[in-house]
């Protein structure tokens, strides 16, 4: 065969010239004298002198005669031309790469040229191009432009370069010049491995369950919170909104009923602390995966099963995360990246927001309820009514059913104007707006010598969907390593987060105590007057308030969002140093130190315009039962002020040995042994109330005991006032922990391997009993990798095929009980009898508390087939928890009825299917990943005692069914004008019969299923042509259930928080007011009782108990979900190369596309049900630039 050589000599020092083009060969001077050389002496002189590379057939240099030439000053190009035109040869120049061939193969030679680049679009210099068994070959140049000359007879050519899978592409028997463009794919699989945060190790020798994403699935997702970024991505990752804009996650089901069911979550060999309980009123804290910004990471990898968690011990059990960030690279090229991006959203549906019925309807079912005396009796109009809400419709109505104050057509009059209402409008442009955010990111990286850097900050400002929402908010990330001789290393990494974020305290539940009917501003601009949700307006009007500090106790919710102002600081800090030290070959000592700092202040104020503050301050106003004031306030007038502050901080150190070897060429072994030490502390308060804050005022505490200097017959008209100190609290956490831990992996000939990992932790929170102070967790795990034997190896259609077998525990920390008893202080008021701040039991403690422990066995195997265009993973796992902390029924003797123990069991069975697919056909490139996962749960042994329907109804854990489960009653339709329940004898039991709820549950529930899917989905795809291309992202779940809005039958039959009717009423009445006697999976409204007499309010009230326990109630909750879709365009690069830079993109996404396909009849999605906030569709426009 004939060998090929590549003639590539390099001048030192150019690595930052540009490379020679054939236009500056045209004009090079060469001076050299040769006397009886090679041709490879003279091409070698010449590449010295011009910086050209040169390509040609080794056989035909041994070919070639010597050469004899003396030149001064002459045109490389008039060397070239006449020295190989006398050794009968000719040449090509393409940019710096001269192609030489011998001048008689004219006749048998085609020029195959063209460009390749890689699967972003990016030309790839240095790809090998050659005719495959014919010994030619050539390279691209630094664009990716090729030459080649090809035979004319039938051949195939291999385009081949590092990290990319080789592509080959068929050429038939011809003459005619060729072009031919190259899109190579990238070889994921190449060297790809696993981090688990302690070791790095070849996915081909890892025997655990892992899922690695790369920066690549990040970045395209274009989003700066990372949690959602990662859905649908990973088989065996269940993610829900978690009311913050982001999503929390699970991993193969819930393992804990009272601790932590989240990963952990690991950022460059370090866990992370998350959010933490806070005892203040909100809790700020950003959690682990939005303090990082995704452009800074390079690989995620999701551990799963024992083998790849348990290094991880007590904190693994719900599976780990582990992020590796990206660094600079020593002695290398400075990159400076940027991106900015511009997202919109559309602003928010009122009807989904409050899942209200218009004015008109509302009026209807109100006037209904009168008529047959289905309310509560009427209220006495003074003091004692304060606190029964009512809306202005019911007052029109008890003035003209009940109290006769107004006769029938004046109450009908007006009515009718209340009916021809609606405030979706103003309430859409006043207290809504159109969500927005931009995001810019900057990065610069590199190194110098032995130092290498990575410096990165992000910028994000957003709009909230309501009004006064918006977030300011900024990271920073800085990452540094520094090689101080071959044996020694050292890494620093610095992040810092700061999260400002403000509020007007307005919400859904403001929203939906609005009544339809009731404006926002009347027609002049002024605010409307609005009857309040828990205090009722009609009395707080029927009082002469000239005594109070304030005289108008008028309440409009617009005028709320204008004078009341939340603000939340949280300032973030994360330190990591490292010392690497190479003791010999393969050995390594690591010592590693965590330090972070979380502090937060939030502080909330409201205006003295506010109704919160003008309320509060006439309220400790002491007066008589007729409303009259008969003192001052014991609190000034001005803004009120309230404080929260908190902070958290921990602090991790480590030390360990690691060993990583091949020896004898089949022997490779990778271990690593340690201990670390880290302690965890939060704190949160809230300071006193600040009253009477002016501009020039910065307001006082409520005196302390003022409630002692009233007379005993007086109290304010709104009750008794409290210690001007109630809100003082302060709550605080310390955990610390100390560990050692083992891990070593064995592979024989890359064929054949094993492990097995170690792990004891020990706590405070733990029982202080060596029994069970300390965790033992360990796994054990083999691994065959079947595609390299030598009966399957040989084949091109398996590239991989691995089984893997793994065994072991992992563990969780329950924090929300104590080994010993523990007391609360409360210090909300003094006792108005002893004068003391009282105290109370909050846990009784349990002496025996311990680890809860997840054993995990895990089958499975990885493939990939086809060259690598088919590849994935199937995982068949059985996770037992046992020792998780449950509820346990003991005898009140002990001063409780229930205690929390180390006994309850749980199961999570299931099967994870990943599978990828690539390949390209010319300038199209296809790609697309599908995830599948299955999960089974179920509570196997809980020792509460749960016998009745109502605890059937309402827990989330009970013996023998799945968490969170749903039991109904069979509905057993119209029994005599009742609606009326089946038991499983089909006996009929009326659904005014509340005692039902109180009887053994067997005879009379069914169980329905989980409101947890246990089938789930997601699907990805990308199309590329060129530089341009489009990708999807679609999830899904299955086999779950969910219970359907029901309408709230009891509406205003007792009297309480103001209540509006519900969508739901147009399901059972018309819109002239007529009750549609069949509704459609509801109860109708009532007509009689179980006697036959019309109905009451006595009978009527227990039909709120009933609807969502009813079978008709609960339907399929699967569904398929369009989630995002996305559109790049890559500038081509022969656009950029004179503007020096490297990569220029624009792009734009559309997310939260909508609902593909829903199961339940009413087309919900079972996440965003009515009522709730639903993400609407978004837009986002953005550009990169790398230089």
């Amino acid at each position: 065969m004939r060998r090929l050589v590549l003639v590539l000599i390099l001048l030192a020092g150019t690595a930052t010239l540009l490379p020679a083009t054939a236009q500056t060969v045209k004009n090079k001077p060469v001076t050299f004298t040769l006397t009886k050389v090679g041709v490879k002496e003279f091409l070698a002189e010449m590449k010295k002198q011009t910086g050209l590379d040169f390509v040609c057939s080794s056989e035909l240099i041994r070919q070639l005669p010597l050469v004899t030439i003396s030149v001064k000053d002459v045109s490389a190009e008039r060397v070239l031309g006449d020295v190989l035109k006398q050794l009968g040869c000719k040449y090509t120049i393409n940019g710096s790469i001269v192609t030489i061939t011998h001048r008689d193969q004219k006749g048998r030679t085609r020029h195959i040229e063209g460009v390749v680049r890689d699967d972003q679009g990016e030309p790839l210099p240095g790809a090998v191009v050659r005719v495959k068994d014919k010994g030619i070959q050539t390279v691209t140049d630094n664009t990716g432009h090729y030459v080649i000359n090809a035979p004319t007879t039938v051949c195939q050519l291999e385009y081949a370069y590092l990290g990319m899978q080789t592509h080959t592409s068929d050429f038939a028997q011809g003459t005619v010049d060729i072009k031919q463009n190259i899109r190579m794919i990238s070889d994921n699989r190449l060297n790809e491995v696993v981090v688990t945060g302690y070791q790095t190790i070849s996915k081909e020798r890892a025997t655990g369950s892992f899922t690695i994403l790369k920066h690549n699935d990040i970045e395209k997702r274009h989003t700066g919170n990372l949690s959602l970024a990662l859905d649908g991505l990973v088989a065996g990752m269940q993610s829900v909104d978690d009311g913050r804009g982001g999503k929390t996650i699970t991993i193969r089901g819930t393992s804990t009923m009272n601790a932590d069911y989240t990963p952990l979550v690991v950022i460059d060999g370090f866990p992370v602390m998350d959010n933490p309980s806070s005892g203040a009123s909100t809790n700020p804290n950003l959690n682990a995966l939005e303090r990082i910004n995704p452009k800074d990471i390079e690989s995620i990898t999701f551990l799963k099963d024992a083998a790849a968690a348990s290094i991880w011990g007590a904190r693994s059990a719900n599976g780990v995360i582990v992020i590796t960030t990206k660094k600079g690279q020593k002695d290398g090229q400075w990159t400076v990246e940027g991106s900015t991006q511009l997202t919109i959203a559309k602003k928010q549906n009122v009807h989904q927001l409050t899942n209200l019925t218009s004015a008109s309807q509302t009026i209807n079912y109100e006037k209904w309820l009168f008529e047959k005396s289905m309310i509560s009796s009427p209220y006495s109009r003074n003091i004692t009514n304060l606190y029964s809400g009512l809306t202005k419709s019911q007052l029109l109505l008890y003035q003209g059913y009940n109290w006769g104050t107004m006769d029938m057509a004046e109450m009908n009059r007006q009515l009718a104007d209340l009916a021809s209402l609606d405030n979706t409008k103003q309430i859409r442009d006043n207290l809504l707006q159109r969500p927005l955010q931009s995001m810019t990111n900057v990065a610069l990286s590199g190194g110098i010598g032995q130092w290498g850097t990575r410096f990165s900050v992000e910028f994000i400002h957003e709009k909230g969907d309501f009004l006064g929402s918006r977030n300011n908010q900024w990271k920073m990330d800085w990452q540094n390593e520094y090689q101080i001789n071959k044996y020694v290393s050292l890494n620093l990494g610095l992040n810092l987060v700061n999260d400002n974020r403000h509020s007007s305290q307005i919400g859904i539940s403001n929203l939906s105590i609005l009544s339809p009917y009731e404006m926002l501003v009347n027609s002049d601009g002024s605010y409307a007057c609005h009857f309040h949700g828990s205090y009722n307006s009609d009395v707080l009007n029927m009082f002469d308030w000239s005594g109070f500090t304030y005289h108008n106790m008028n309440y409009n919710l617009l005028q709320e969002a204008r004078s009341r102002r939340q603000r939340v600081n949280n300032t973030q800090f994360r330190l990591q140093a490292g010392l690497q030290v190479n003791i010999i070959d393969g050995l390594r000592f690591n010592s590693k130190f965590q330090f972070e700092s979380s502090r937060y202040t939030q502080k909330r104020t409201n205006d003295e315009e506010s109704f919160y503050t003008r309320y509060y301050v006439n309220y400790y106003t002491p007066g008589d039962m007729d409303g009259n004031a008969l003192g001052i306030s014991a609190v000034p007038a001005g803004d009120l002020v309230i404080n929260d502050k908190g902070k958290n901080h921990s602090n991790l150190f480590r030390n360990d040995l690691t060993f990583d070897k091949v020896l004898g060429e089949k022997h490779a072994i990778n271990a690593v042994i340690g201990n670390e030490i880290s302690n965890y502390y939060y704190e949160s308060w809230t300071n006193p109330y600040l009253w009477g804050v002016t501009a020039t005022n910065g307001g006082t505490v409520g005196q302390e005991g003022y409630v002692d200097t009233m007379d005993g017959s007086q109290s304010s008209i709104m009750g008794v006032p409290q210690n001007g100190k109630e809100h003082v609290y302060d709550s605080w956490n310390h955990n610390r922990f100390v560990s050692f831990y083992g891990n070593v992996a064995y592979m024989f000939d890359d064929r054949y391997g094993v492990s097995f990992s170690a792990r004891s932790d020990a706590s405070n929170l733990i029982t202080s009993k060596p029994k069970y102070r300390w965790s033992p967790l360990w796994s054990v795990g083999a691994i065959w990798n079947l595609a390299n034997e030598s009966w399957l190896s040989k084949t091109d259609l398996v590239n991989r095929l691995t089984l893997r077998l793994t065994y072991g525990q992992n563990g969780n920390a329950a924090t929300a009980s104590s080994a010993h008893t523990t007391v609360s202080i409360s210090s909300s008021s003094v006792d108005e009898w002893t004068g003391q701040y009282p105290g109370s039991i909050y846990d009784y403690g349990n002496p025996t508390l311990r680890w809860e422990k997840t054993a995990i066995t895990n089958i499975g195997l990885d493939f990939a087939l086809l060259n690598n265009h088919l590849f994935g993973s199937v995982d068949v796992y059985n996770k037992k928890s046992t020792d998780v902390l449950g509820s346990v029924n003991i005898a009140a003797v002990n001063g409780t009825s229930s205690a929390s123990f180390n006994n309850a069991e749980l199961t999570n069975k299931g099967i994870e299917l990943s599978l990828g697919a690539q390949g390209a056909i010319g300038d199209f490139t296809l790609s697309g990943n599908l995830t599948y996962s299955y999960n089974k749960n179920e509570v196997t042994k809980l020792y509460t005692e749960i016998n009745n329907v109502s605890d059937f109804l309402n827990s989330d854990y009970i013996p023998g069914y799945a968490m969170s489960p749903i039991f109904t009653f069979e509905y057993g339709g119209l029994n005599n004008g009742v609606p009326c329940v089946l038991d499983t004898e089909g006996n009929k039991y009326s659904i005014n019969d509340e005692s039902l709820f109180y009887l053994p549950w067997k005879s009379l529930l069914h169980y329905q299923g989980t409101t947890i899917a246990p089938h789930t989905a997601g699907l990805n795809f990308t199309v590329q042509w060129k530089t341009i291309s489009l990708s999807a992202y679609m999830n899904g779940r299955f086999g779950g259930k969910m219970t359907m809005p029901q309408f709230n039958y009891n509406y205003i039959t007792s009297w309480g928080e103001k209540s509006n009717v519900l969508a739901q009423v147009g399901d059972l009445m018309d819109s002239s007011g007529s009750v549609i006697t069949t509704p459609t999976n509801m109860m109708p409204l009532p007509t009689v009782d179980d006697d036959g007499n019309p109905i009451s309010l006595m009978s009527y009230s227990g039909w709120s108990m009933y609807p969502r326990s009813l079978n008709m109630a609960v339907e399929d909750a699967s569904y398929i979900y369009l989630s995002e879709i996305d559109l790049n365009y890559q500038l081509p690069h022969k656009w950029l190369t004179g503007l020096r830079l490297k990569d220029v993109s624009v792009f734009g996404k559309l997310e939260n596309v909508g609902l593909i396909w829903a199961a339940n009849s009413k087309n919900y999605h079972p996440d965003y049900l009515p009522g709730s906030y639903r993400p609407e569709l978004t837009c986002t426009i953005g550009a990169s630039i790398k230089f």
